[in-house]
């Protein structure tokens, strides 16, 4: 007798899906490298894009598309960073005793972490 809640599944079928389902994935693996879409740009990032490793354009803010060979659009943070440099006595060359203290902010460019 067979076991009613058991289903019958033929074997050739599961193989058959996860063949397709490994081969999908292949592909959309392989063909993320031809486009992207909607990809956002915040205020404090400029995307830099990229056609074939070479960069093609650099954009401000927004939301931007691309298909072709090998395109890529890279994030780059934008924001100040702060610094402040400080000497408490310093002797100049004509022997006159100074306080110091240098502030500025530096745009310092990262590659901004990904979106999932």
């Amino acid at each position: 007798m067979q076991n009613p809640r058991r289903l019958n599944i033929p074997t050739r079928a599961v193989i058959t899906g996860l063949g397709i389902f490994v081969l999908l994935l292949l592909v959309f693996g392989f063909a993320s490298n031809f486009f992207y879409f909607f990809e956002r740009v915040d205020e404090d990032e400029v995307g830099v894009q990229f056609v074939s490793g070479r960069i093609k354009n650099v954009v401000g803010p927004g939301v931007y598309s691309d298909a072709g060979l090998f395109v890529e659009m890279r994030r780059v943070s934008s924001q100040a960073v702060a610094f402040s440099v400080s000497d408490a006595e310093l002797i100049t060359r004509d022997k006159q005793r100074i306080g110091l203290v240098v502030t500025g902010d530096i745009f310092a460019s990262k590659t901004a972490p990904a979106r999932p």
